[in-house]
């Protein structure tokens, strides 16, 4: 009973930074009232690349019984937000699955590797003609570019070896922006959406102040730890 927000995780500060500079934000996770899970984003703006790194992970007496671990990396270009490289990370357990992508103009370098106790038992790698997608962590601060400017829209979002459409909309920009989005990702373990997704997010700092999801386990709720 986790929670990744992983995938539906974004955050859009300024891309008006210096060279180098990061902004992380931390998120507990609520399930029926008790705190199972917490979540931390990073994004570091390194010359001309944007950087996103997540990790959620299980706690307290849930880690006990459902020791689970997401955890990732994206890079994009900073202007455009062209994907460069994503790896994300999925550990349930003694499972293990880590996904590895490279981009290079329409094609991308998948690599996919299923391990479980440390050992590898089956590795998936292939190069894949694609047109124009993102990849899921950069692809949700695309999103938040185009949502003061667009009622409704979609994005093509790369993951597992598929192009996906996440089709998204808004609900209401005053006093927050509220945004529903519908992922579609195939997805193995608890992590796999399903239904709508409602976010909340500060129209001033464009900072995620909750949201409400379904996965597979049934609903999950999203709320910030800290308020900087």
């Amino acid at each position: 009973m986790t929670k990744l927000i992983l995938l539906m995780i974004f955050f859009f500060f300024s891309f008006q930074k210096s060279e180098s500079s990061s902004d992380k934000i931390c998120y507990k996770t609520s399930y029926y009232f008790i705190n199972v899970a917490e979540t931390c984003i990073e994004y570091i703006y390194n010359g001309d690349n944007l950087e996103t790194h997540i990790r959620s992970e299980t706690i307290g007496l849930v880690k006990i019984f459902k020791d689970i671990v997401y955890e990732g990396f994206a890079v994009a270009d900073l202007k455009t937000l062209k994907p460069k490289v994503f790896y994300f990370l999925q550990k349930e357990g003694d499972v293990v699955i880590e996904h590895m992508y490279k981009f290079h103009g329409n094609f991308v370098d998948f690599n996919k590797t299923f391990k479980e106790n440390d050992r590898e038992i089956k590795k998936v790698s292939k190069k894949i003609e694609i047109d124009n997608p993102l990849d899921p962590f950069t692809a949700h601060l695309k999103l938040l570019r185009e949502v003061e400017f667009l009622d409704k829209g979609e994005l093509n979002v790369f993951f597992n070896g598929k192009v996906y459409s996440l089709p998204f909309r808004t609900l209401s920009l005053e006093p927050v922006f509220m945004i529903e989005v519908k992922p579609r990702y195939d997805i193995e373990g608890y992590l796999k959406p399903t239904g709508r997704w409602i976010l909340w997010i500060n129209p001033d700092s464009k900072k995620i102040e909750k949201m409400l999801i379904k996965i597979k386990i049934g609903k999950v709720k999203l709320y910030r730890e800290n308020k900087n």
